[in-house]
């Protein structure tokens, strides 16, 4: 009975049962503790775990390896890692069930890197792992865009000639195609005999994800020619590379075929849907999205106020902003950091320091150095330069941000600017905005100084760019490169203009003189 609620996620009947076995003095087995375990866990209902996993200690359960395993299993779905580790250090003779559970649940808490490490020291063991440990190594490697470690997995599993099921296969897809190795993982995908919808999704994110977005839309259309029906990851992962100016005829492409097909509603799908059109510069399609959405959520209110923003469109972020408060979903610290930001843009000084205020005091969100960079920019823009520095000293983590040198306090804007380098030499930004104040000043030594410290460092400034779609194909080109494939026939027919414009003046003026 017990194991039946566990299966159909019934949670407070698993217990309630459980507590009744108690009471008429029948004391639960590992199985049913395991299964209550479970049902727990999937119902996520944090408190009653700590409860159950007092009561399997009391039981005498704890070193039952079912037991263990599901208890880590629980504790990592949690989000409640230190916890699980606890318990798997305990296991004396681990299995592969309770390797694979510790690495899986790693992965799930973005912790890839120790995932990889409980992996190596899995096979270091002389454990042999099974398809599904192979799934979650390789996904870490994926995370961790570890080509090396990836590569060698799958030479391990071809080496000790294991069975390759399908969500290996998908995985190997995903780990070579996220670390850009194309070729390789269409090797895989080709090779795959039995292809499912995450096998396509797989090699349809990949090549949208590196920028293929002409290739990963033939695949897209492959896959249908396939009658493989493509769902949400589909179409979220070609949105996110149509969210570019040069694509918005893409992207709309993308939005029809989902009403067409009546894939939806999805609230990943719409928000996609909102981030791709206001990065597209299309903010009345953005707004219409996101009014037509049947639940809105915290991420979708974020997006548009963020879209807003970057757009200048600094009151009508306000207004989303005002508007999200009145509903019932609590802003997170990506909401603040795009209502913060807009106001920066916009120079909203008495709302920007309004919000930061209400961020620490009534939501109790710890400010990160992102919305510190913010009230910085704005008190900068304000011309209140002592507040900056007194505002920059106390900072436990440096931004990397524009605060500018107003009134004259150029030696303050020196001192801000060398701190903030000393605390974050990883920046490119500060150096990039310190030699532009010395050169607007003209202190060329500074200039010089200061380029010289960015290559000591191997920093780069990131060039200028923009893209453009034709036919399908989205170009990028980058200020001072010349790395695009067609870079000399595009400069052969450029000079071929050019002479034929200055050809065409040189004839209009010839014949203004002789009439």
């Amino acid at each position: 009975m017990i194991s039946g609620y566990s299966q159909n996620e019934y949670v407070r009947e698993s217990v309630e049962l459980l507590n009744r076995m108690r009471v008429e003095g029948v004391e639960p087995d590992y199985q049913i503790f395991g299964s209550v375990v479970s049902a727990v866990a999937n119902g996520f209902v944090h408190g009653l775990g700590k409860l159950i996993h007092g009561q399997v200690s009391t039981s005498g359960f704890i070193g039952d390896m079912l037991v263990d395993t599901t208890l880590i299993g629980m504790y990592l779905k949690f989000g409640n890692v230190d916890d699980a580790f606890r318990l798997f250090d305990q296991i004396a003779d681990r299995d592969v069930v309770s390797w694979t559970a510790i690495i899986s649940g790693l992965v799930l808490n973005d912790r890839s890197d120790e995932a990889l490490c409980v992996f190596r020291e899995m096979l270091d063991s002389g454990v042999r792992p099974s398809s599904t440990t192979i799934a979650s190594g390789l996904a870490a490697c994926a995370h961790l865009d570890s080509f090396d470690w990836g590569s060698s997995t799958h030479g391990y599993v071809i080496r000790q000639r294991m069975r390759v099921d399908v969500a290996v296969q998908n995985s190997l897809v995903t780990m070579y195609a996220k670390c850009g190795h194309l070729e390789q993982s269409w090797f895989v995908f080709d090779s795959t005999l039995e292809k499912d919808v995450v096998t396509w999704n797989a090699i349809v994110a990949g090549y949208a994800q590196t920028g293929h977005l002409h290739r990963s839309l033939f695949l897209f259309e492959k896959m249908r020619d396939a009658n493989e029906r493509p769902d949400f990851i589909t179409v979220v992962s070609l949105l996110q590379m149509c969210a570019s100016p040069g694509a918005l005829q893409q992207g709309k492409r993308i939005h029809s075929f989902v009403i067409r097909n009546g894939i939806g509603p999805c609230i990943s799908i719409h928000t996609a849907l909102i981030d791709m059109y206001l990065k597209c510069g299309d903010l009345c399609r953005a707004q219409k999205c996101f009014d037509e959405m049947p639940e809105q959520d915290v991420v979708s209110c974020s997006t548009i106020i963020a879209g807003y923003g970057s757009h200048g469109k600094g009151e009508s972020a306000l207004r989303m902003y005002y508007d999200f408060l009145c509903s019932r979903i609590r802003p997170n610290h990506v909401t603040f950091l795009a209502i913060l930001s807009s106001c920066s843009h916009a120079g909203f000084f008495c709302e920007g320091l309004r919000i930061f205020k209400s961020m620490t005091e009534d939501f109790k969100i710890e400010p990160k150095l992102e919305h510190r960079a913010c009230i910085v920019d704005l008190l900068s823009q304000a011309g209140k330069v002592q507040e900056v520095y007194e505002f920059v000293k106390r900072m436990f983590q440096q931004p990397s941000i524009d605060v500018m040198w107003v009134y004259g306090y150029d030696e303050l804007g020196d001192v801000i600017y060398r701190e903030l380098i000393t605390l974050n030499p990883e920046s490119a930004g500060n150096f990039v905005q310190l030699v532009h104040n010395y050169a607007s000043l003209g202190r060329w030594d500074g200039v010089g100084k200061t380029w010289m410290q960015m290559r000591s460092l191997g920093l780069k400034k990131v060039p200028g760019w923009s893209s453009i779609e034709l036919h399908g194909i989205i170009s990028t080109f980058f200020v001072d490169h010349t790395s695009h494939p067609q870079y000399a026939e595009m400069m052969f027919m450029l000079n071929m203009l050019s002479t034929e414009m200055q050809d065409s003046t040189t004839n209009v003026r010839t014949d203004s003189m002789r009439n």
